[in-house]
Parts: structure tokens; sequence; C-alpha cells
């Protein structure tokens, strides 16, 4: 299989992480995602490699189900 196919691959931790973020703050699906645009100790929660103001992933995408999570 070609390695340019698909969708690229989300570290086993942002999935997760981000999940757990949405229900402590008891927040929605896009508010969720801004607050950790904004937030560098909630990126540094997810293991990001450094501090970015792009999306985790796109917030349509975003589900409690991690097999249909995409950037």
């Amino acid at each position: 299989m070609s390695s340019g196919m698909g969708a690229p691959a989300i570290d086993a931790r942002v999935v997760p992480g981000t999940i757990i973020i949405k229900h402590l703050q008891k927040l929605d699906d896009w508010c969720t995602i801004e607050i950790i645009q904004e937030n560098p100790y909630m990126q540094y929660f997810l293991d990001l490699k450094g501090f970015t103001c792009k999306p985790v992933f796109r917030s349509f995408s975003f589900c409690n189900d991690p097999q249909t999570a995409r950037y």
C-alpha cells in the first residue's frame, strides 16, 4: 500500500486526551478544539511537540469514536 494514501495518522495520545478534556470541562466539540488551540497546557497534556494555533483536528470529525477522528 502506498504511504501517500489516506489521512495522516493522529498521535495515540491526542484523541483520548481530547475526549478527556471535553468531558472534564463539559464542552461541545467546537469549544474543545478552540480551548486546546488557545491553551499551551492542554497542548502539553496532549503531548504536542510545541505550541500551535492550528486546530488539533477538524471538529466535524471529532466524536467519541477514535477510528473516525481525522485532521
